[in-house]
């Protein structure tokens, strides 16, 4: 595989792939599948599908066409991310076949995000400004060095005065160059997708969703408290692992509406 212009160019959604992995997914025919979409692409609702277009259908309940509507949309807007995110990558001239094979491999906008962190166009932050000043090989050399070695190799990198340095490109001091060396460190480490989905699963396994009430709700007011709708979030815990979604559903709602402040909770030295 050859990842040049005619071949960015030429990706494209496979609707008809994803008409089958949804058929598999919900036990049923393809066609059935596709003619749901057709309908839909026709602007007919879940409800009028169900009901009066069961003879194309083929009996499909309100359920599984809803699915259907779910899986299908869900999928074709992965497909749409992940070929915009390798056209994006390839522009900057930065797409490599491993890299192409992990956007493929991505099965969640999350983790298509998460691969595309790095390369996305963003306000210059302080590790892109060490970059700017020829930090980086320092920055290598903190991931193998020890102190006395490092601090020696940072001398090297300062700049002030030298010729042909731009001021604004100058390093001054060791310090602002160890300094330098640690931001461009820290953001590799925050954008590396497999830090990020360590993090996520770690969220996910220890840490704690906290709720209480607040907002218009009235803060503190058990009168308030009585008479809400999302009383019983009022002063709520409950682990990441163990909530089920109809209560995600409802904290989110009311957070939306003012009515609870919501935090999540996990002990943060254990994940760093």
């Amino acid at each position: 595989m050859e990842l040049n212009e005619e071949f960015i160019k030429g990706l494209a959604v496979d609707e008809a792939g994803l008409i089958r992995g949804v058929a598999e997914a919900l036990s049923i025919g393809a066609a059935q599948v596709a003619t749901v979409i057709e309908l839909f692409a026709e602007d007919c609702t879940v409800a009028f599908i169900s009901r009066y277009r069961k003879e194309k259908t083929g009996g499909l309940d309100e359920v599984q066409v809803r699915d259907i509507e779910h899986r299908f949309g869900s999928a074709r807007n992965l497909e749409t991310r992940r070929i915009e995110i390798a056209r994006l990558i390839f522009e900057q001239g930065k797409l490599t076949e491993a890299l192409f094979a992990n956007l493929s491999r991505a099965a969640t906008l999350a983790e298509l995000e998460d691969i595309y962190a790095p390369y996305k166009r963003k306000k210059k932050t302080r590790g892109m400004a060490a970059a700017e000043k020829g930090l980086e090989p320092l920055a290598d050399a903190m991931r193998v060095l020890e102190a006395a070695p490092l601090l020696e190799k940072a001398r090297e990198f300062v700049t002030a005065g030298a010729e042909g340095v731009a001021p604004e490109l100058a390093v001054n001091t060791v310090e602002e160059a160890l300094q330098g060396a640690m931001d461009i460190v820290a953001e590799a480490t925050s954008q590396s997708p497999e830090n990020r989905a360590q993090v996520k699963a770690f969220y996910l396994k220890d840490g704690r969703v906290i709720v209480k009430g607040s907002g218009k709700e009235g803060k503190g007011d058990e009168e308030a408290r009585k008479t809400s709708v999302y009383q019983m979030y009022w002063d709520y815990t409950e682990a990441l692992s163990r909530i089920k979604p109809h209560r995600i559903l409802a904290i989110n709602r009311g957070e939306r509406e003012g009515a609870l402040d919501v935090t999540l909770d996990v002990d943060s030295d254990t994940a760093v």
